[in-house]
């Protein structure tokens, strides 16, 4: 097979972002395309992006980066922890520390048949997303259960 061209790698991303784009806004959302080609959208007061960067149709993330500023390294150990205790307590989420080591991503993964299943899982996406977040949020708080911490 191929590889395909520089051109034909933005074309099929910038369709990508119009499929996922459209999409949204039919849900009651205001997605826009970001400057990286990625769709952006608003949930719950956080910004969320729809990757659009892998040409793999039956791969779909949804990514809320820099959810959790880290200022110390005390912040970074403990943040370390609350990533390990949502993963275990989250499907389907997977959240880390960014590569400088001072903001938390989290994101939705999933491999599906073809383009559109993520039609009837997106919104069951987002609340795992939501889950994910609020298992980290409860353990950098103090909240998580004293056998988890």
């Amino acid at each position: 097979m191929a590889e395909k061209t520089e051109a034909e790698v933005k074309a099929a991303r910038a369709a990508r972002g119009d499929y996922f784009l459209q999409y949204l806004s039919e849900q009651g959302y205001r997605p826009k395309i970001d400057a990286d080609g990625d769709v952006e959208f608003m949930k719950e007061g956080f910004t969320c992006y729809i990757s659009t960067l892998n040409d793999d149709e039956g791969f779909f993330r949804v990514i809320l980066p820099n959810f959790w500023p880290l200022a110390t390294d005390e912040d970074l150990l403990k943040a370390l922890h609350a990533c390990n205790y949502a993963n275990r307590v989250s499907k389907v989420v997977k959240l880390a520390v960014s590569k400088p080591r001072r903001n938390v991503n989290a994101s939705f993964e999933a491999f599906l048949p073809d383009k559109d299943s993520f039609k009837p899982i997106f919104e069951r996406a987002l609340r795992s997303l939501t889950y994910g977040l609020g298992m980290f949020r409860d353990y950098m708080q103090g909240r998580a259960p004293a056998t988890e911490v």
